[in-house]
């Protein structure tokens, strides 16, 4: 279904704005007709008990000058923290097609609700889940609206974020465990009140623009005893009433206590990934809210679960074969080749001048086992390594980093057909390196050391005795180039 909204932006008032520090959530409850029903009589809906795969559509956005999209290595380590929380519910979710890039500055920052619904009618696939990964989701780490899909905020989306977690639940039909005090807050020092309003405007299952919606939630009770009528109706989650960001103790509790209208004192659990608690608290769903995402896939989502069936995890570690380690190679072509890791679809390739890879030269998605780069720079120790996925298996590694270096021209052992010995390769900051050669004499060679960034730190003729003197370096990686006409010798030297 689509809706125009163009008009609507112009006097709509969202209760979503942006703010520097992200609010963890802007889903606002749901208690919709199915809900209702559900809560009723759960055990009327067959949730079965086999694992079950859901497709996901995932939209990354960037800015209009083409900068700014979530990395895809931070991407899959969102999806495999994903399928890691979903894992206890027998839920896994895998890619549906590529993932599509969307250039466009007022969808990666954009201001509500309603904006973000006009991004998502735009660009929504159907029979999947649609996942926007933005900078700024009208200032929440991410929201869901039941009508078009999710937006995700990419710096609350690392490989320790339940956030994304948080809001497929919210997608499933699951709730906050502090349903109703949403835009409420929870005063210590007053009596708590029995009921709390909430609106909930723009998040009903259908978009309605015209028409304000609050509705009533009973505060739930520490004793249970309202358990299934009061705040998320589900009552292994227990009572919760902090609407904010939230530290818990050792015992994976709120760090502070509450107390319901009857004046018991009480803790939330913070466990719950549903809930508000940082992230190095919660790690779970419980059993009911496990039962209810289930119940709402199979009764209301079922043409999610009609494609084809699942691949296997990729198993195969990578091994890097061409250029092997410490290889010298043409600076204007290199080829690269590595060993197939099964059923991967696809290899991200990070290629960089610092071992850390703190920071990438080149970092991409390749389809197939090899890639060529052409005019790298010269005289460089570059690094590289590979990370396998395919549309089902997203936690692998990256292989081990393998390093090689780069020559103006292929690399051979000899200059001018003259074979070379070089030592020592390993040396302090001053010292002398000893060039020993076939011939009787050095002369005529000439010699340039460079950093591995590619500062000339040393250059000259070498003495006639064949040493070359330095003075003090910085320790690192270096590269010496011994040159003679139209050939060169180049040899990786290490300074303590």
């Amino acid at each position: 279904m689509k809706y125009t909204l163009s008009l609507f932006l112009l006097f709509a008032v969202i209760g979503l704005n942006a703010q520097s520090e992200p609010h963890p959530c802007g889903s606002q409850p749901i208690i919709s007709k199915w809900y209702k029903k559900y809560v009723a009589n759960p055990h009327v809906y067959r949730t079965h008990d086999s694992l079950v795969y859901v497709p996901m559509k995932i939209h990354n956005v960037g800015s209009d000058n083409g900068t700014g999209l979530f990395s895809m290595e931070r991407l899959l380590d969102a999806l495999c923290t994903l399928n890691d929380d979903y894992r206890q519910a027998k839920i896994q979710f895998y890619l549906l097609g590529d993932i599509d890039t969307i250039f466009n500055s007022a969808y990666n920052s954009h201001d509500n609700a309603l904006e973000g619904a006009e991004m998502m009618f735009a660009n929504n696939v159907d029979s999947a889940i649609n996942v926007y990964f933005v900078s700024n989701p009208a200032g929440n780490c991410g929201y869901n609206l039941p009508y078009a899909g999710i937006a995700m905020n990419k710096g609350c989306s690392g490989p320790s974020d339940h956030t994304f977690a948080h809001e497929v639940g919210h997608n499933l039909s699951v709730q906050h465990p502090h349903l109703g005090w949403d835009g409420n807050v929870y005063n210590p020092s007053e009596p708590t009140p029995t009921t709390v309003t909430y609106d909930y405007t723009y998040f009903k299952d259908t978009l309605i623009l015209d028409t304000l919606i609050i509705d009533t939630s009973i505060v739930e009770l520490v004793d249970g005893s309202n358990c299934n009528i009061a705040g998320d109706f589900l009552c292994d989650t227990g009572p919760d009433y902090l609407s904010s960001r939230w530290q818990c103790n050792s015992d994976t509790m709120s760090s502070s206590s509450q107390e319901d209208p009857t004046g018991r004192s009480f803790r939330s659990d913070a466990s719950q990934i549903m809930s508000y608690a940082l992230d190095n608290c919660s790690y779970r769903f419980t059993p009911e809210q496990i039962a209810l995402a289930r119940a709402n896939l199979f009764d209301q989502k079922s043409h999610y679960l009609d494609r084809e069936e699942p691949q296997e995890e990729i198993m195969d570690e990578i091994v890097l074969s061409e250029p092997f380690d410490e290889q010298i190679v043409p600076a204007e072509f290199v080829e690269f080749l590595w060993d197939e890791a099964g059923v991967a679809d696809q290899y991200i390739f990070e290629l960089s001048r610092l071992r850390s890879f703190s920071f990438t030269d080149i970092s991409m998605v390749v389809n197939g086992n090899s890639l060529t780069l052409e005019d790298l720079q010269i005289d460089r120790v570059y690094y590289w390594r590979v990370r396998p996925f395919s549309r089902y298996s997203f936690c692998n590694d990256f292989s081990e980093a393998s390093e090689f270096l780069t020559s103006e021209t292929v690399a051979t052992a000899d200059v001018d057909g003259t074979n070379y010995d070089i030592f020592p390769t390993v040396l302090s900051g001053s010292g002398e390196i000893t060039i020993l050669s076939e011939s009787t004499t050095t002369a005529g060679l000439s010699f340039s050391l460079r950093s591995i960034t590619g500062a000339e730190v040393s250059y000259g003729q070498l003495e006639d005795n064949g040493k070359i003197v330095l003075a003090h370096q910085v320790p690192g990686i270096y590269l010496l180039s011994l040159s003679q006409g139209g050939s060169r010798h180049v040899q990786k030297i290490v300074i303590q």
